[in-house]
């Protein structure tokens, strides 16, 4: 496999897994009575620089090997482990992309972050860097060796169609739901790409595509509509919403540019808004826009010719 194969095969992976694939799930915790002379043989024993405080399985807050050197260094006397504890921690939750796990690591400057479950608020894993890319590496030798026995071209699904067109339409709704649920609408269309016998760069690609298009549904319009044709030729995915309309096309296709608000950034996203990584995955791609009308983006990823 050639190291752009490799890179292309991360990326998607990074879009596919979710965080309890990844996470542990035998991990320490604090119970909140826990007094702050009694951290260190913790993190020693478990190597752990950052601890949850848990409080009836539900995280309380977290103690950070920074924050227990900061207590010793002033001498202060013994105190409960919730007097030093950071309360206003990143979170994960089981379902989300390890893509979204690694951006909000990432502008959270987080080494390891606890997956709550979003219903019970009950923590069931750390996720850590480490370990991240140790299960992602892993994935793709798995992944390689299938796509070698099952390789095939994304024509072949219309080689014992007599017709003179044929196109299989796929339509998605992405309803107005928490930011932190996003990715399901990216899901089903990898898998129902998969099951259609394309190709995986295609798979990656749309995959990639329509993850940022649906997290930009939900960050500036309260939701929209996938529509996605396959034909002999190439895939089209036509993304359409009624939010507020992009001002200036040009500039929202620049890397890193976003107008989300400080709620979307407080849950670790809104680093960009994703338009040039869908351009970079296109074939050819175009953006129409109209002010408090809405938005459409039109897609086109060409077929790999046999």
């Amino acid at each position: 496999m050639s190291k752009i194969r490799i890179a292309d095969r991360i990326q998607e992976i990074l879009y596919e897994l979710e965080v309890k694939s990844v996470m542990w799930t035998d991990f320490y915790t604090l119970h909140p009575h826990k007094m702050m002379s009694e951290v260190r043989t913790v993190m020693q024993k478990n190597r752990n620089t950052c601890v949850p405080i848990v409080l009836d399985k539900k995280l309380i807050g977290t103690l950070t090997v920074d924050k227990y050197i900061k207590w010793l260094k002033s001498h202060e006397k013994d105190m409960p482990v919730t007097r030093c504890m950071d309360v206003d921690q990143i979170t994960l939750h089981p379902q989300e992309p390890v893509i979204s796990a690694l951006r909000k690591m990432s502008d959270s400057k987080s080494i390891r972050v606890a997956v709550v479950e979003p219903d019970t608020h009950e923590i069931v894993g750390i996720i850590c860097r480490c370990n991240l890319f140790e299960d992602v590496l892993s994935k793709i030798n798995v992944i390689y060796k299938d796509e070698e026995v099952r390789h095939y071209r994304a024509s072949h699904i219309f080689e014992d169609v007599l017709a003179d067109s044929v196109n299989i339409t796929l339509k998605f709704h992405v309803a107005d739901t928490p930011m932190e649920f996003g990715g399901e609408v990216a899901s089903s269309l990898r898998t129902a790409l998969q099951n259609l016998g394309l190709n995986g760069d295609m798979i990656r690609r749309a995959g990639i595509a329509a993850y940022e298009a649906e997290m930009n549904l939900l960050a500036y319009a309260g939701g929209g509509d996938f529509r996605i044709e396959v034909n002999p030729e190439h895939l089209q995915i036509v993304i359409t919403d009624t939010g507020p309309g992009i001002p200036d096309i040009e500039q929202a296709m620049e890397p890193g540019y976003s107008t989300a608000p400080d709620w979307v950034r407080e849950l670790g996203f809104g680093a960009g808004m994703g338009l040039n990584n869908i351009n970079e995955c296109s074939d050819k791609f175009e953006i129409t826009s109209e002010m408090g009308q809405g938005t459409k983006l039109d897609i086109i990823i060409d077929l790999e010719k046999p």
